[in-house]
């Protein structure tokens, strides 16, 4: 019967009732250093007979399977083996004279499941030539084994999602820009097949031009330095076609930094190009639309204001004649000539507001800045409006501090209050009117409220856009330039203009001015 040897007879398998051989004695005594080192280790370590028989083993080569040594030492290697017919031939070709041997194997566990191992083998002789035992180093990969079948079935079903990718071209290149793989994208895409292109330099697939450029060898030198390079190119296709392509290449590396390869992403945006380009050309066409209206608005408004200057020096003209040689005229004419001189100031607005139109969007609205009372100026104008008022039912209710200088623009503040009430009275009528002006420290705040229709919210901020309204032409009137213009001007002074409204609740516009004019806006 064979048992564990000692540390003193280390390595040496001991028979009961026999003595040791010699020879055995003197290589295990030489092996003292090895029997140290394999009990601690983590790698098993065998002999075995030439029958087969295990002479001796260390604790990292049983007990990981399950084992006692008594269970283990002693019995057959084959029975712990799952494929016993292959290990005996190792252990024949080993015992016919083969110095080393190494390979893979499966071992059965005491509970019935199996480790994967990797053995490497070799012989001992005597010193006469006879043979001793197979040495056998048992290394557990069971473990390595799973998680390197996961990575390939990772890398497998990997490989399989890209070669099934349609809509790009997905494919690798050697170190040296020769295409390495080539999924179905990249055949859609260039109409090459995997068996056409794969080994080929991937300059094949730039243009003429980009290869006498010799644009393919700058791309993967970008893509080396920085790891990545992206660009929107032309391409060729296997036909002679070119298409616009979005390019992605990555610069692929192993653990070491040593490159290996880059990986190429492609995608046809020929449509999206074209989009853009359809996008661009319709903008600069509607550019010089806008550019050609507000020509004409210039032009038009110029044209417009000599005429109308002639019709009311004429009609005062008219006026100052009758009072001169004392024609007297009915009540029935009298209204007729204020309704003219109405219809003739309206008219003057508008042709100055398409003034302003053309001055504004051609970044020409200058300012008269001087010292000016903003209490003065909406005196003014609420006389200006009292007729207005009366006619559309509008009581006036005025709350002004005194003394609210600044350094503005007298004519364009007159335009802004005169916009605001215009605008107070046309959407509230029969409606009081708030006025309020306040000074504030070193800026001073306007404020008109009308009790009208109001305004969604979703409508506030586009009413101060250009020809913007909230309501409808057919009901009321106008052009909806009042509140651009507004806009512009209280900004070019330095200020602010707000609106807080709720749909039938009214509108509130609060303008708000730094008292130093633009320089302290």
């Amino acid at each position: 019967m064979i048992r564990s040897c000692s540390k003193d007879d280390a390595l040496l398998p001991v028979f009961e009732g026999g003595g040791k051989d010699p020879i055995e004695v003197r290589h295990a005594r030489s092996q003292d250093a090895l029997a140290d080192f394999v009990d601690s280790a983590a790698i098993g370590l065998h002999w075995v007979a030439s029958d087969g028989t295990i002479l001796w083993a260390n604790k990292s080569d049983y007990e990981p399977l399950g084992y006692t040594a008594e269970e283990y030492i002693g019995h057959n290697i084959t029975e712990f083996h799952a494929d016993s017919e292959v290990i005996a031939d190792i252990l024949q070709r080993l015992t016919r004279g083969e110095k080393l041997l190494e390979y893979s194997a499966r071992l059965r566990c005491k509970d019935g499941s199996v480790r994967e191992v990797s053995i490497t083998s070799s012989v001992r002789f005597d010193e006469s030539g006879k043979f001793l035992h197979t040495r056998c180093f048992t290394r557990d990969v069971t473990e390595h084994l799973v998680v390197a079948r996961a990575l390939r079935e990772s890398e497998e079903r990997f490989r399989m999602l890209l070669a099934g990718v349609k809509d790009f071209a997905i494919f690798m290149l050697d170190a040296g820009g020769r295409v390495e793989t080539w999924n179905l994208g990249a055949e859609r895409l260039y109409g090459h097949s995997a068996e056409e292109i794969i080994g080929q330099h991937i300059s094949g697939l730039y243009t003429e031009e980009d290869q006498r450029a010799r644009r393919e060898e700058e791309d993967l030198a970008t893509a080396s330095l920085h790891g990545r390079h992206e660009s929107e190119c032309e391409r060729v296709r296997k036909d002679g076609s070119r298409y616009w392509a979005h390019v992605v290449t990555t610069a692929v590396r192993d653990s070491d930094g040593r490159l290996r390869g880059f990986a190429k992403v492609t995608r046809d945006v020929t449509d999206k190009r074209k989009a853009e380009e359809e996008k661009e050309r319709l903008l600069r066409e509607l550019k010089e639309a806008v550019a050609a209206r507000d020509e004409f608005l210039s032009i038009a408004s110029h044209e417009l204001k000599t005429p109308l200057t002639s019709v009311k020096l004429n009609l005062r003209a008219l006026e100052h004649r009758t009072e001169q040689t004392g024609e007297k005229t009915d009540g029935t004419a009298g209204r007729k000539i204020v309704r003219i001189h109405g219809q003739i100031d309206r008219l003057a607005k508008l042709v100055n507001s398409l003034l302003d139109v053309s001055r504004i969007t051609a970044n020409r609205l200058d300012f008269h800045l001087e010292e000016v009372d903003l209490g003065e100026v909406l005196q003014d104008v609420l006389g200006q409006f009292k007729e207005d008022l009366d006619r559309a039912g509008c009581s006036l209710h005025l709350r002004s501090d005194t003394g609210v200088l600044g350094r503005w623009d007298r004519l364009r503040l007159d335009q802004v209050v005169s916009n605001l009430l215009s605008n107070a009275i046309k959407y509230g009528p029969g409606r009081p009117v708030e006025v309020d002006l306040q000074r504030l420290g070193k800026s001073t705040r306007l404020v008109v409220r009308d009790h009208g229709i109001g305004i969604s919210a979703r409508d506030q901020e586009r009413i101060f856009e250009r020809f913007e309204r909230a309501v409808s032409l057919q009901h009321y009137g106008g052009f909806g330039l009042g509140l651009w213009i507004s806009r512009q001007i209280v900004e070019g002074l330095g200020g602010s203009i707000a609106v807080h409204s709720e749909p039938g609740l009214g509108s509130t516009f609060v303008v708000e001015l730094p008292l130093g004019g633009p320089s302290d806006g």
